[in-house]
């Protein structure tokens, strides 16, 4: 299966299709639809996300009558009216991701393995060569547990000096001694996996905290895309 934005899924092949939700800032709306649309179509198939594209990960875990566009909208007008500046991304993102821990806590325990067991996280490592070189190096992680999966997110999305978990030198996410930071980019240094089919975040890719219209404009542009056409996807005359 070749690389590309748009693809073919063909909904009688057995084996999970890999499927990327990329980085897109405050795009995430967009990214819900997304996932909502996916979430239709009776097909296997395995996520994997970096920074808000984490969070996409995190919500495949809950339960889809939380996946609606009020009911997340009420945790954002919730988390912003507490919103400190300057803005710190670390402290919106933890509020958010612990929010849907909280639902996901809800899921029966078998279905959450396999929920757990079917994403990915991507971070990106930083090492120093010689004490001096930076070495970025991407990795996707499968979250062993709830507990787990809140660091992966928090790494995945953590940007230098925009995120402070402790002051505003603290440029990387530490999980056992790995230096980390937003998954991101790891995508503009490497090339992406060949097997693995990326959402198109052109729509969404937001850098800034949107109005709730500009929100509803995302989610409606994602929820009035056909998935079919979007991903080009091959599916039986039966299937609507």
């Amino acid at each position: 299966m070749s690389n590309k934005l748009v693809s073919n899924i063909p909904v009688s092949n057995s084996t999970p299709y890999k499927l990327y939700f990329p980085p897109c800032g405050f795009g995430f709306w967009y990214l819900l639809a997304k996932l909502s649309k996916l979430q239709e179509l009776d097909i296997d198939y395995e996520l994997s996300g970096s920074s808000s594209g984490s969070l996409i990960c995190l919500l495949s875990l809950i339960d889809k009558r939380y996946h609606s566009f009020e009911f997340m909208m009420e945790i954002a007008k919730d988390i912003r009216r507490n919103i400190a500046f300057p803005l710190n991304l670390y402290n919106i993102v933890r509020e958010f991701v612990d929010r849907l821990l909280l639902l996901a806590r809800e899921t029966n325990p078998t279905r959450l393995r396999t929920g757990l067991s079917k994403i990915k996280i991507q971070v990106t490592e930083v090492t120093f060569k010689y004490y001096v070189v930076p070495v970025l190096t991407k990795h996707q992680v499968t979250p062993t547990s709830l507990e787990h999966l809140r660091e992966l997110c928090l790494a995945s999305s953590y940007i230098p000096v925009l995120s402070r978990k402790t002051s505003i030198l603290s440029c990387f996410y530490n999980i056992n001694d790995m230096m980390l930071l937003d998954g991101g980019v790891a995508d503009i240094l490497s090339n992406v996996d060949t097997d693995i089919i990326t959402f198109d975040r052109t729509p969404s890719r937001l850098l800034r905290i949107p109005t709730e219209d500009e929100c509803k404009d995302m989610y409606r542009k994602g929820m009035s895309e056909s998935i079919r056409k979007d991903l080009n996807i091959t599916i039986s005359e039966n299937f609507v």
